[in-house]
């Protein structure tokens, strides 16, 4: 509900075997919508966690944790550059492959 979208993408099959549900990721509502704080989107994640040994053990804690930040869920889901900004992380890798290019053809040249 925070991002419009499904927690798994519509990648979820009506009647999944346990192959298919180990091979489905959380998307993170982050990569949907960049105003969710990363320590909800942790609690979301905790509570959609596919192993019921990894979710909330009752509703109260899963409640709390999205109402107090968890600074377990603070750090843990943040994003790579490359998912964050793309944009920005294709320009540094291409200026540090132009830099080391020139550098190569320096040293080839002397």
């Amino acid at each position: 509900m925070l991002n419009n979208q499904l927690p798994f993408g519509k990648q979820m099959p009506e009647n999944p075997t346990q192959r298919q549900l180990g091979k489905l990721k959380y998307i993170h509502s982050v990569h949907f919508n960049p105003m969710v704080p990363n320590w909800m989107d942790g609690a979301l994640d905790k509570a959609l966690s596919l192993s019921p040994k990894q979710r909330h053990d009752d509703i109260d804690e899963f409640l709390y944790d999205l109402k107090h930040p968890n600074p377990n869920f603070i750090n843990k889901n943040a994003m790579p550059l490359i998912e964050k900004d793309p944009l920005l992380f294709w320009r540094s890798v291409s200026i540090i492959l132009f830099i080391l290019n020139l550098t190569m053809a320096y040293q080839l040249l002397m």
